[in-house]
C-alpha cells in the first residue's frame, strides 16, 4: 500500500481531476508505482519514513572509542528507530567467541546499564568493558522508519517521480501537461525529476554521526 503519497498527489502534477478506470495508467497502477517509488526513496535518503526492520545488521565492536558518559556508540545503519521491545522482534547480539548471545536477555537496557539507543540518531551504546577489536561483535535487529507522518518534502519528491514516470510512459500525459504551456512536456519531466532528487540529495546523510545523545531508551 502506498504511504509517502497517493495517486490524487501525481494527478494534481499532472493536470488530471481524475484516474482512468481503464488504460494503461489507472488509479491501481498509480498507488503501486508510489509503493515501488518508495523504495528508490529511501536508497536515495539512506533511511525509511515508514515501518522497516533490520534484521541482523553486523557492526565491528571497535577496540577505542569509549566514552566514559555514554559507553561506546555503535552507529546503525538506519536513524528514527521503534523503540526497543523483544517482545516484537528486537534483538541485540554481542560475539562470545563461540556464538552471539542476545544481550537483552543477559544484560540491562538503560543509559547507565549495559546497552541503550540514541533512537532518533540510530546509535546504540554498549557497556561491555575491555574486549578489543571484534569484527561483527555486534549483530542488532530493529525497528525503524519511526516517523508520527511522512515529511512533507518527500511526499512531494515521491509524487514528481512517479508523475515523470507517468509522463515519460503515458503519450496522453504528456500532451495533457504541454497543453498551455511553455514548458515543453520533456524539460518539464526533467525538472520534476531535479528536483524530487535535490529534496533526496539533501535529505541524504541526515543521521548525525558522533553527535551527542538524542532520545534514549
Amino acid at each position: 500500500m502506498a504511504t509517502y503519497c497517493n495517486a490524487m498527489d501525481v494527478a494534481a502534477l499532472l493536470g488530471i481531476s481524475a484516474w482512468p478506470d481503464a488504460g494503461p495508467v489507472t488509479e491501481s497502477i498509480i498507488e503501486s508505482w508510489i509503493s515501488r517509488m518508495e523504495d528508490v526513496v529511501d536508497r536515495k535518503v539512506g533511511s525509511s519514513f515508514k515501518l522497516q526492520t533490520s534484521t541482523d545488521e553486523y557492526h565491528d565492536y571497535p577496540s577505542s572509542d569509549y566514552r566514559a558518559d555514554v559507553g561506546v556508540p555503535i552507529y546503525l545503519d538506519h536513524d528514527n528507530l521503534f523503540t526497543f521491545d523483544s517482545t516484537k522482534g528486537d534483538k541485540v547480539e554481542v560475539w562470545d567467541g563461540s556464538s552471539y548471545e542476545q544481550l537483552q536477555t543477559t544484560g540491562t537496557q538503560g543509559r547507565g546499564n549495559d546497552y541503550w539507543f540514541d533512537l532518533k540518531k540510530g546509535v546504540l551504546y554498549l557497556r561491555l568493558g575491555s574486549r578489543g577489536l571484534i569484527v561483527q561483535g555486534i549483530r542488532v535487529t530493529y525497528r525503524h522508519g519511526n516517523y508520527s507522518a511522512v515529511p512533507g518534502d518527500i511526499v512531494d519528491a515521491t509524487a514528481l517521480l512517479v508523475a515523470a514516470r507517468v509522463a515519460i510512459l503515458d503519450g496522453t500525459v504528456a500532451i495533457l501537461i504541454s497543453e498551455g504551456k511553455d514548458v515543453p512536456p520533456e524539460e518539464r519531466v526533467r525538472l520534476w525529476q531535479k528536483e524530487a532528487n535535490d529534496t533526496l540529495a539533501s535529505r541524504r546523510g541526515f543521521k548525525s554521526i558522533g553527535a551527542l545523545p538524542g532520545a534514549i531508551s
